[in-house]
């Protein structure tokens, strides 16, 4: 049987049908093999050109400097995130931000957000503003006060004056009658002192020649009187023994009394929340008496501080703000922490610097555009066509 061999495929045509699809040539090099050759110095190229432009100081490729995607937060723009998410405050959806994210300023407000004001908006609001400067502050303590006559006192003041008898009779003695004799006089001593009367003021009843029990509880012509004055909890830091405080009294239309204080008890009551101290007050003339009714006012020096108007702080509860006024004409809210009032101004700890402008009007109508500005952005509104709050407000 007479075979077709014309269509037959055979190993050596196999072959060479290989060599042809691989490019073998008669030197036994491939076109493949240099394609591969090729590609591979290209890289290698690549490669020391990279590292040279990075060990020389030379920019990334554009590539490199693509803008990252990051994913943020609609209500608190503080939360940023490389993946997406919940916000872990709120539980709302991250949004996808193609951008480096903006680092939060500082002292930011979450639920209030900046705006704008032209100079027309200002005025139709009556904005004012003012600047944060260093400045000498004082506070001026405000107290209710009377004229002393304390049965407490008087007590405790006799009480003292029979242990110390008491303690010259048992000196005799020895062993554990002398010391029970020290004891009660003692006890005594420190029962005067929680109402407030001095060391010195104790040992003036206990010794040679003892002041007379009522000349440190009521006043006597000729002498000086005694003065309670019921100081406020918030202002019991600042009150000092020997500060000068003025009085007046309805009694004496017209007249004014000065006093200085000698004594403050160390405890709060804690039913008023006042701290009392007792101030002397010279009565030449007798004019004062018992259980009469004054009010003391007393000045205190705080020195120089950081402080901007009081109106220009506004708080909500949860934090205190005051409204930076940008020369832009952007109002941008700031948490800030205070310090001391006096004098109409209000020191403040935290979250301004020297020479910034604040607003110091209308900061409840500032207050409630920031909020709702802050509002429309979170359920990510469009400016253009949200309402103005405002009379002639853009937000």
């Amino acid at each position: 049987m007479t075979q077709n061999t014309a269509n037959m495929v055979t190993p050596y045509a196999f072959l060479d049908l290989v060599q042809s699809y691989l490019g073998i040539n008669r030197y036994g090099v491939t076109i493949f093999s240099v394609l591969i050759a090729l590609a591979a110095g290209a890289m290698t190229s690549a490669c020391g050109k990279k590292a040279a432009a990075t060990a020389g100081g030379g920019a990334a490729p554009a590539q490199e400097s693509a803008k990252k995607t990051f994913y943020q937060c609609p209500m608190h723009h503080q939360i940023v995130r490389t993946r997406p998410g919940e916000c872990p405050i709120c539980h709302m959806t991250l949004r996808k931000i193609e951008t480096d994210p903006p680092d939060p300023p500082e002292n930011a407000v979450p639920e209030a957000a900046s705006f704008q004001l032209d100079a027309r908006q200002r005025q139709l609001i009556g904005l004012r503003t003012a600047t944060a400067a260093m400045l000498p502050m004082s506070r001026t303590i405000s107290a209710p006060g009377r004229i002393a006559f304390d049965p407490e006192l008087y007590a405790a003041i006799e009480e003292y004056r029979q242990a110390m008898r008491t303690r010259r009779s048992l000196s005799r003695a020895g062993g554990e009658t002398r010391k029970l004799g020290r004891s009660i006089a003692r006890s005594a001593a420190i029962k005067l002192r929680l109402l407030g009367l001095s060391n010195a003021q104790i040992k003036s009843l206990g010794g040679k020649n003892p002041v007379r029990s009522l000349d440190l509880i009521l006043p006597q012509r000729g002498r000086k009187a005694w003065v309670y004055i019921d100081v406020a909890e918030e202002d019991a830091p600042y009150l000092r023994q020997g500060e000068n405080l003025a009085m007046t009294s309805r009694a004496h239309p017209g007249s004014r009394f000065h006093a200085r204080i000698s004594a403050i008890d160390p405890t709060v009551n804690p039913i008023t929340r006042t701290l009392r101290a007792r101030a002397e007050i010279s009565d030449p003339g007798g004019l004062f008496k018992p259980d009469e009714y004054v009010d003391a006012a007393i000045e205190v020096p705080l020195g120089t501080r950081l402080a901007v108007p009081e109106e220009a702080v506004l708080d909500t509860g949860l934090r205190r703000l005051a409204f930076l006024a940008r020369p832009d004409g952007t109002i941008e809210p700031r948490a800030v922490e205070t310090g001391a009032r006096g004098g109409g101004d209000v020191e403040i700890l935290s979250g301004l610097r020297p020479g910034d402008n604040v607003v110091a009007s209308a900061v409840f109508l500032i207050d409630s555009e920031a909020r709702l500005k802050s509002a429309v952005e979170s359920f990510g509104g469009d400016e253009k066509k949200s309402e103005p709050s405002m009379p002639g407000m853009k937000m």
